[in-house]
């Protein structure tokens, strides 16, 4: 449930991004989940999840929610692009750190 509550956190919210289309309360997003026959309660807390992750209305706060705080860092990686993400990897790399470890739990249930 909770990676449905983020697919649709992150979905909405560039589908009513107020930046873009200048909206009042996430009218957008609201429209789009009825739409698609999600429960109003659900659609009440992806708004406040997509609310709490606006950077410029939420400068310094982290997110309610675990989808919220998910989506958070979605964003801040998507905001990062390719160089930013590669100053990441180069650091790692300076301090020694493996890009990939074979031993990771999540790896071992996976054909390489």
């Amino acid at each position: 449930m909770r990676k449905r509550s983020a697919t649709s956190v992150r979905c909405s919210r560039s589908n009513g991004e107020y930046k873009l289309f200048h909206t009042e309360n996430n009218a957008n997003t609201r429209s789009f989940l009825a739409e698609n026959r999600v429960p109003e309660e659900m659609i009440n807390q992806i708004c406040t999840a997509i609310n709490e992750v606006s950077f410029s209305r939420n400068r310094g706060k982290t997110p309610s929610t675990l989808e919220g705080k998910i989506v958070q860092d979605a964003d801040r990686l998507d905001a990062l692009g390719a160089i930013g993400i590669a100053r990441t990897f180069a650091y790692g790399g300076e301090l020694r750190e493996d890009l990939l470890r074979l031993d990771q739990e999540m790896l071992l249930h996976r054909s390489l």
